[in-house]
């Protein structure tokens, strides 16, 4: 997957567990669905380990899948020990896209993956900044309505896990992904001000709120910053 093709909400939530049984059930009360638990242990060299399930019916009548990934903190120095993340594949009725996909981190940080904005970043971008210029009206209001309909259904699934705000950015080999993301030995949960205060000082991100430029309260300037310097805040 190349660089800036995706996009992602980040947040925090606050029921983290590197036990699978009591993180299942918590997802399971706050979706109302059953779940069923996959495994995967990437430090164990046994594919066959890795192929078992478990289902938590908790009497509803959806099923939703949960991931629980084992994982190495440091490949290159096993003896630092493991951790337990969780990715939950949730159903949506979206134009062109049927799942999202929600990781939930140990440092209670989560990323909501594969918006369907757009076909890129700089697409996003690009349908943000001009909509108001468009020549294309139509175009412009199938595009708002896109937005609007895939920021309602986000902020009802996001809802169940007790987040109210989020950063909308993209997949780039930032440092505050590497800090936050691909590193998971913290002793305390992350805050969302130090996930936007390393945005802005370690990647040097421009923070917009998001519907203010939705509604073309105020205009992305790429003159400025360019579109990998760009990232949105969601309060909702």
């Amino acid at each position: 997957m190349g660089i800036a093709k995706t996009m992602h909400a980040i947040g925090v939530y606050p029921f983290y567990t590197n036990d699978y049984r009591a993180f299942a059930t918590e997802i399971g009360k706050r979706f109302k669905a059953n779940i069923e638990v996959r495994f995967e242990d990437y430090t164990i060299d046994d594919e066959m380990l890795n192929k078992g399930k478990k289902v938590f019916d908790n009497g509803f009548k959806e099923m939703f899948r949960l991931n629980v990934i084992i994982d190495f903190y440091n490949y290159e120095h096993p003896a630092d020990g493991s951790y337990t993340y969780y990715v939950l594949t949730l159903p949506i009725d979206l134009i062109y896209q049927n799942e999202l996909f929600l990781e939930f981190c140990p440092n209670g940080i989560f990323q909501l993956y594969f918006l369907p904005f757009s076909n890129s970043w700089s697409s996003f971008i690009h349908d943000l900044k001009n909509r108001i210029n468009s020549v294309f009206p139509d175009q412009c209001e199938s595009i708002l309505k896109n937005i609007n309909r895939i920021r309602s259904a986000y902020i009802n699934l996001l809802k169940k896990i007790d987040s109210n705000e989020i950063i909308i950015w993209t997949d780039c080999h930032y440092q505050t992904e590497e800090k936050y993301l691909h590193s998971q030995q913290f002793t305390s949960e992350i805050s969302m001000v130090e996930l936007k205060t390393s945005m802005v000082e370690l990647d040097k991100i421009q923070l917009f709120y998001f519907m203010q430029v939705v509604n073309q309260e105020i205009k992305i300037d790429t003159n400025v910053h360019s579109d990998l310097q760009i990232a949105f805040i969601d309060k909702f």
